[in-house]
């Protein structure tokens, strides 16, 4: 019986890993995403900063 219990919490842990990881990268290339867009944005309007429009977003990713 403690064996399936703390194969569970393994499986479990492995689990809450994967999905941390899956949404970092989802953030991450989201982020990247975006820095792509300023720039070409930039590059059309003449910007001064591509960075400063991804900014809020890693102040604030919800």
């Amino acid at each position: 019986m403690l064996h399936l219990a703390l194969h569970a919490v393994t499986v479990a842990d492995r689990f809450t890993a994967i999905l941390c990881n899956c949404r970092k990268i989802f953030i991450r290339d989201f982020v990247e995403l975006v820095q792509v867009d300023a720039e070409r944005f930039a590059s059309l309007n003449q910007f001064p900063h591509p960075q400063f429009l991804s900014e809020p977003l890693l102040m604030n990713p919800r």
